[in-house]
């Protein structure tokens, strides 16, 4: 089968090549709404942002408790389900809050905050809650009188990208609208001085989370490139050979995350009445697969080619012989992963089972790229690909002069690693068993401390955040003066 998927793409690679061009293309096509904005369709399609789902409990079973308690207090309470809050903590340092503070709260800072609910969120219902509340107003002041909070409820889950704008409004007015400020009756500060105000709440520790994770995604995804280039470049010291691979993951990434776009569209009733959705970072773990195992199997095809070339094989047979020879290791190597991974569909947890989807559908298709677009890509540059090691001699059209030359201590001189590696190879060669008991020893440490700390687990959400974020530092003020759990109480429905 391989010996004619290599004849079949050495002899039609224009033909390779353009079909990945076209998929490429209508990719970015997808994502950049091209379709939609020439009317190209008779249906508007999503790019990815718009199906990418964010928050945690839409993921979780149907039958998980919390998601049962939730429904029957939406049933009995319709009017007053908080599934998260703004929590503004309004203190003084070892004094306690005078009639002054309760009137910047009852005139300036609560009647802001319900223009700010008016304007983003436009539901009146949402009471912005303070001390002068009659049913929960004595709930919110501190025992010794020293604090109070001010509490914004909002009806979107505490980790979802909807709740973003109404915080960094909120923060705004906190940091920027009301400090400074001077009262035009009274000629005094609008906050009363010595007054601090913190910010908390479960909606804005779920937006530092949620800011947090994407840069950290951004950051991986951003270094992830990097890496791969510099690696391609030490290794191949030649930079179209490095570009290979590099344009083959670019390539498989993009038609990847097109498809799944694609996929979330597919009505429930074809495929047993499943539906299939995507998630906010998922992009992230699907470029990092698709990386690392797309350049991995392209490392491995274009060793194979260089071997090839330095038996003295032409272009042509070169690749068609590199593909024959590996194209089965390679499968299985890909389907190890793809089955591996796959796996993750008979998970509960709804984002786990959604990313072995899409992760086992995008090694697929990088897969396939590097036994297709990979060598049609080499034969494209031919002997331009080893430059500046390349040959001086002129090859012909079929690339089948200068056999026998050892092309391969031409293209790329030997140097110390791969000496050393020579080196290495002889030497497990000579003493297996010795060498692979010094490894088994090296190894049986790390191995101890992994069997050992299988269950340190971290289950904080502040924990995880720099203590220098909004959301940690009006935690640690509530903790300061309230309960634990008074910003984020338990409901219990009787």
């Amino acid at each position: 089968m391989f010996v004619l998927l290599g004849n079949a793409v050495t002899r039609h690679w224009k033909l390779v090549l353009g079909f990945w061009c076209l998929l490429f293309l209508a990719a970015l096509g997808l994502h950049n709404s091209w379709y939609n904005r020439l009317g190209l369709t008779t249906r508007p399609i999503p790019t990815w942002d718009q199906v990418a789902q964010d928050g945690e409990f839409k993921f979780l079973p149907e039958t998980m408790q919390s998601l049962v308690g939730e429904r029957l207090l939406a049933d009995a309470f319709p009017d007053d389900l908080l599934k998260s809050s703004v929590v503004i903590v309004v203190r003084r340092y070892q004094r306690q809050l005078d009639e002054e503070d309760y009137q910047f709260i009852r005139e300036f800072l609560a009647p802001r905050l319900e223009e700010i609910r008016d304007k983003l969120i436009g539901d009146a219902s949402l009471e912005v809650k303070t001390p002068d509340n009659r049913v929960v107003g004595p709930l919110l002041l501190s025992a010794e009188g020293e604090a109070c909070i001010v509490v914004m409820p909002l009806k979107s889950e505490f980790l979802e990208w909807s709740n973003q704008p109404v915080i960094d409004r909120i923060e705004k007015l906190l940091e920027v609208e009301l400090k400074g400020v001077v009262n035009s009756e009274t000629g005094k500060p609008l906050v009363p001085p010595g007054l601090d105000l913190a910010m908390s709440g479960s909606a804005t520790v779920g937006r530092d989370m949620l800011v947090a994770a994407k840069e950290s995604a951004q950051a991986t995804e951003r270094w992830t490139v990097v890496l791969v280039v510099v690696l391609l470049a030490l290794i191949y010291r030649a930079p179209l050979l490095a570009l290979i691979p590099l344009l083959t993951v670019m390539v498989s990434v993009e038609i990847s995350l097109a498809l799944l776009v694609l996929c979330t569209q597919i009505p429930p009733e074809w495929i047993g009445g499943l539906r299939y959705n995507v998630f906010v970072g998922m992009e992230v773990y699907i470029t990092v697969v698709v990386y690392g195992t797309g350049v991995d199997y392209c490392l491995f095809l274009i060793a194979r080619y260089k071997e090839e070339l330095d038996r003295g094989h032409g272009i042509p047979r070169a690749l068609s012989e590199a593909l024959s020879t590996v194209g089965a290791a390679l499968t299985a190597s890909a389907f190890t992963v793809i089955c591996g991974i796959g796996m993750m569909v008979f998970a509960q947890f709804g984002k786990f089972r959604e990313a072995g989807v899409s992760i086992a559908l995008s090694t697929v298709v990088g897969f396939l790229a590097a036994l297709t677009f990979t060598p049609a890509l080499l034969r494209l540059m031919g002997r331009n690909a080893f430059w500046p090691f390349g040959r001086t001699e002129r090859i012909d059209a079929h690339g089948d002069q200068g056999r026998g030359i050892r092309l391969i201590n031409r293209l790329i001189p030997r140097n110390r690693f791969q000496i050393f590696w020579d080196y290495v190879a002889n030497l497990v060669i000579r003493r297996p068993g010795r060498i692979l008991l010094v490894s088994v020893l090296l190894m049986l440490p790390f191995a101890t401390i992994g069997v050992t700390c299988y269950d340190y687990l971290s289950y904080g959400l502040l924990s995880e955040l720099p203590a220098t974020n909004r959301s940690v530092i009006g935690a640690k003020a509530v903790q300061e003066h309230f309960p634990a759990g008074y910003a984020g109480p338990l409901t219990i429905l009787i």
